[in-house]
């Protein structure tokens, strides 16, 4: 089911899912295994990447429903009508129609399917993140979230109705109606226990939906679409490690590590994001509570290991960035 692409203003549409460059977290794992090892650690393998769109080589992890046809909505390219006229980066999105209001009357979809590395139980997660921007009727027009275990068998709404413990979003949940400017939204999925094997097919289906009642409004599109396989928490069943407190988990300016048990003498803490940059690293902790100023990073998730160098014990978490 190849779909042959083009880079001219006519739209891009996507098709069958060939193999294609990995964005991956080495970077995460490397420096958490080099830093505090020996950790237990339980996995070998993982497939993360962040989707653009500006590579045609990217469109194969997306499948858009009907994309052979002419009543296909959802279209990759440079978006060029109304407040729909911006990609969040570079310049292309996934849109329903680069140039024409959605019509009325229509639910169309797109999926992103993964495969599963890690098995989405105890301590291992998923995360799905990306920026989305809206121009919908906020009464009768929206978009939605939804994931399948099963290939497409059943599917799970992913903004309504599970726990947090399942599906945790780290952002507000995405309101996919109204009239938004680009908006992030990061959610953790895992604890599926054996429903999600390793090697397993996850899809990700993002639809829209419209009535019978025809306006010109722009529609629904997003930009810079992540997957990446990761872990809830590196194992403690280390003697060296123990066990922080990160609050507040979103943080904006001061982010604070406790400890109810070790003291941070001489301590020194290293963040860094999810593909595995060190973006911040504070040198001098002192006391039972440490605290961080990360008023200068971005929004997003970050993992943090803290070290002192007295003892050589070490802790390790995550927090998120608003």
């Amino acid at each position: 089911m190849g779909v042959e692409h083009s880079r001219k203003s006519k739209p891009n549409r996507a098709g069958a899912i060939p193999t294609r460059r990995l964005e991956s977290l080495a970077g995460v794992i490397l420096f958490l295994w080099v830093v505090v090892w020996p950790v237990n650690a339980q996995y070998a393998n993982y497939e993360s990447y962040n989707i653009t769109f500006e590579d045609e080589s990217e469109y194969g992890r997306i499948h858009i429903e009907n994309a052979d046809r002419p009543e296909a909505l959802w279209q990759i390219g440079a978006p060029q009508k109304g407040n729909l006229n911006d990609a969040y980066s570079g310049s292309n999105v996934i849109i329903t129609d680069l140039e024409n209001p959605y019509p009325a009357g229509d639910t169309s979809s797109f999926c992103i399917l993964h495969k599963a590395e890690l098995a989405l139980a105890s301590d291992h997660e998923m995360i799905l993140d990306g920026y989305y921007k809206v121009d919908a009727d906020s009464l009768h027009d929206y978009g939605s979230m939804e994931m399948s275990l099963d290939k497409g068998e059943s599917w799970i709404n992913m903004q309504h109705g599970y726990p947090d413990s399942i599906l945790s979003w780290q952002t507000e949940k995405p309101v996919l109606t109204g009239l938004s400017d680009w908006t992030h939204f990061l959610v953790l999925v895992g604890n599926f226990g054996t429903l999600i094997a390793y090697g397993d097919t996850v899809y990700f289906r993002f639809s829209f939906v419209s009535d019978e009642t025809p306006d010109s409004r722009g529609g629904l599109m997003f930009d810079d679409l992540g997957v990446y396989d990761t872990w809830e928490g590196i194992s403690t069943k280390n003697d060296s490690e123990f066990a922080t407190k990160a609050y507040p988990s979103p943080a904006s300016t001061d982010l604070y590590l406790r400890s109810e048990t070790h003291r941070m003498m001489e301590g020194r803490i290293d963040i860094v994001d999810i593909l595995g940059k060190k973006v911040l690293q504070v040198r001098e902790v002192f006391g039972e509570e440490a605290r961080i100023d990360v008023s200068g990073l971005p929004p997003g998730m970050y993992y943090y290991l803290l070290t002192t160098q007295e003892s050589g014990m070490y802790s390790t978490g995550k927090f998120m960035k608003e």
